[in-house]
């Protein structure tokens, strides 16, 4: 006979993997909806003209680390997407750019690999392949005195 406190952990456990399995039932409906979204503004440049500057401009947590420089690359951002890691809470962000003047990658990653306190752990990114690097683009010490999007 289970003790109470085996019963316990059998209906947590239970839980969980319901939870997971809904998490994951849902993030398949989301990823569609997220594509949808991406070929509808591919499709229609005119009627979304930098869709995803305006977005990352607006947004209240970007805003404040968009800098005059950083506006001319975001130009170029045609698609942001993310991918989440099966285990845990891990995620990476994922930066589609059009042709430019400033960088050779069409894709930057930055992969966010969360603890269990669901805490930033570390932050891993793609290295940019810099044709011109402006001034605004340089870390200047790491107190983050120059806010670019680029160093989140």
């Amino acid at each position: 006979m289970k003790s109470s406190e085996d019963k316990v952990k059998s209906v947590i456990s239970e839980y969980e993997q319901a939870m997971r399995d809904l998490e994951i039932k849902f993030e398949e409906k989301i990823q569609l909806e997220l594509k949808a979204r991406s070929d509808e503004i591919k499709n229609n440049k005119d009627k979304y003209p930098n869709f995803w500057l305006n977005a990352l401009s607006n947004h209240k947590l970007f805003k404040d680390f968009i800098t005059i420089e950083d506006v001319e690359v975001l130009k170029h951002l045609e698609d942001i997407s993310y991918r989440k890691e099966k285990e845990g809470s891990n995620f990476t962000l994922i930066f589609i750019f059009g042709k430019n003047d400033f960088f050779t990658n069409e894709v930057l990653e930055k992969t966010y690999k969360i603890n269990d306190e669901l805490l930033i752990e570390e932050i891993v990114s793609t290295e940019i392949n810099w044709l011109k690097r402006n001034i605004a683009f340089q870390v200047k010490d790491k107190k983050m005195k120059n806010k670019s999007i680029f160093l989140i």
